[in-house]
């Protein structure tokens, strides 16, 4: 959050974007490089997996997003 001066943090950011999107991006990453480093962590999976996607069903990495709205409850 200092670094890019925003109020929001990666984890919050990657819940707006979509955990589905960002785990995709991830695999493409790690099928051309086929490095581990690269390959998504299964943290990422198991939210998915549990139907936590981020903003678009209101819990992610965190919770308490009006997914009608599209926004932030804090």
């Amino acid at each position: 959050m200092i670094e890019w001066g925003t109020d929001i943090g990666p984890f919050r950011l990657m819940d707006l974007i979509g955990l589905q999107t960002v785990y995709n991006i991830e695999n493409s990453y790690y099928a051309a490089s086929k490095d581990e480093r690269d390959k998504p962590p299964q943290k990422l999976k198991d939210l998915i997996d549990a139907g936590h996607l981020g903003m678009k069903t209101g819990s992610g990495f965190y919770d308490g997003y009006d997914t009608e709205a599209g926004n932030i409850l804090k």
